[in-house]
């Protein structure tokens, strides 16, 4: 049982290639960050700026579920949901009906920023991996109480959705003479993986000594390092049957996208803008689709006692991986080779508002909200930030926020003396921590005390850059826009 709870554990908390791109939040109104751009790219920068490789870095976790919400400490030990000293309704009180784990990646390759007059243009290569996970609260239902309260238990909304692409963009901000700034950012999408599977339909019943699965899914995979096993020869389909080989990764889809925004400078202190980011799409060039007309199975497991559930840990796993083996087989049914799909980014927005301390303009106080939407991963957030640069060489960001997982502390530091940025920031601090270390096995002493997650729900992330900056500070620069 332990295991499973720490299997469990591991599929809530730590999913991901590395675990939909994480935005740097706290960052927006940060002076000295030379990337500010791809959250709105009528931001300027104040001089020509570069970067290779070690720019923009960051990846991000969001999710209401935490360890709080599968691990209980009781008598100073730590016992996962499914240990029967936990009550049932302890446990489910903290779930919501769909319960979602939102996980983006950024990496950048290359970026380049200069002026041209009145206008400052970006030319920018990085990739991008967007996933999410939706797990109904029915399904821990089943986990936790089993026949207790319930025979029957609905499933059916459970989906994972990945996808990592190359982004090359080109981005252009003009100025006006009124303080106006507008800009946009054309952007050419090359698809590398992209998953999607979710079941429309997942019905479970437990009556006696066997149990009746009714089920409807689909499921698509796009790469060329993906290809059905030549031992396949029709019918019933299973994921077993898929073979990777990653001597064969290429691109798998194209599609464009586009950045707009604005920021103005309607008073000598206060400064407004927003923006719309992805709004586009790639057509994914699939090879493998599968779905599922609505299936019924009956399975009686291998225990010739009736079955209780949940069961005993010696059972567990036997059971388990008896009935998962039976589902893979009856599923899935293989649709079309290569027939390909169009699918949407999802849809980012940010509204803002900087108001500087009039007699001291190196000190302001940041208003942002922003809406993430699309392929069921969505949520929104309203954040204040605090901004000071005490000297020219240092910046500091400290911010709040309330969104749909939560509430969060943020925090960044920017140092740009001479030629150099360098900044380093999070917008999810967390202060109270559980060290899951003496859940797992095998972890060398040495890392045992820095795996440490969020005692409240899982939202973390980290994001540095660096670049160099190029030529003199343009004369006619307004340093309010040092964003």
């Amino acid at each position: 049982m332990k295991k499973m709870g720490v299997a469990w554990g591991a599929a809530l908390l730590l999913l991901s290639p590395a675990l939909s791109a994480q935005e740097f939040l706290t960052g927006y109104f940060l002076p000295g960050n030379d990337f500010a751009f791809r959250m709105n790219p009528a931001f300027q920068n104040e001089r020509n700026s570069f970067s290779l490789v070690l720019g923009d870095i960051g990846a991000g976790v969001q999710s209401p579920l935490g360890v709080s919400s599968v691990l209980y400490p009781v008598q100073e030990r730590l016992y996962t949901f499914l240990n029967k000293v936990i009550p049932a309704e302890t446990f489910m009180s903290g779930l919501k009906q769909s319960n979602p784990v939102s996980v983006d990646l950024q990496v950048d390759v290359l970026t380049l920023g200069f002026w041209d007059h009145r206008n400052f243009w970006t030319v920018d290569i990085n990739v991008r991996s967007a996933n999410g996970i939706i797990l109904p609260r029915e399904g821990f239902r089943l986990l936790k109480e089993g026949t207790v309260s319930d025979t029957r238990f609905d499933l059916s909304g459970t989906s994972l959705r990945s996808g990592t692409y190359l982004e090359a963009a080109v981005g252009m901000s003009h100025s006006f003479e009124n303080g106006l700034n507008v800009g946009a950012r054309v952007k050419a999408l090359v698809g590398l993986m992209e998953m999607d599977a979710r079941f429309r339909q997942l019905d479970i019943e437990l009556s006696g000594e066997q149990w009746n699965v009714k089920a409807n899914g689909k499921a698509a995979l796009s790469s060329p390092a993906f290809s059905v096993s030549p031992s396949y020869n029709g019918g019933a389909f299973s994921l077993d049957q898929v073979a990777f080989d990653a001597s064969r990764l290429a691109p798998c889809g194209y599609g464009a996208a586009l950045d707009a925004g604005f920021s103005w400078d309607i008073l000598p202190f206060l400064t407004v803008s927003g923006a719309l980011l992805d709004l586009g799409g790639i057509r994914w060039n699939r090879e493998i689709t599968a779905s599922g007309q609505e299936t019924a199975i009956t399975w009686n497991p291998s225990e010739k006692e009736p079955l209780s559930f949940p069961p005993d840990e010696a059972s567990w796993q036997e059971d388990f991986s008896e009935l998962q083996d039976l589902m893979k087989g009856e599923f899935f049914y293989l649709e079309n080779e290569g027939k390909p799909a169009f699918q949407m980014l999802p849809f980012r927005m940010h509204l803002g508002a900087q108001a500087r301390v009039p007699s001291y303009d190196r000190l302001s106080l940041g208003l942002l909200y922003t809406l993430r939407s699309g392929n069921g991963y969505g949520w929104n957030e309203g954040r204040v930030s605090l901004n000071w640069t005490p000297f020219d060489l240092l910046s500091l960001s400290g911010s709040a926020s309330a969104h749909s997982f939560g509430e969060s502390l943020g925090a960044a530091i920017s140092f740009h003396p001479g030629g150099i940025h360098l900044f380093v920031g999070t917008d999810f601090l967390f202060f109270h921590g559980v060290n899951i270390s003496p859940l797992l096995d095998d972890v060398p002493p040495s890392l045992q005390k820095y795996l440490v997650l969020p005692r409240g729900p899982l939202n973390l992330d980290l994001r540095v850059g660096l670049s160099l900056s190029l030529g003199h500070r343009r004369l006619d620069y307004k340093r309010s826009y040092i964003l």
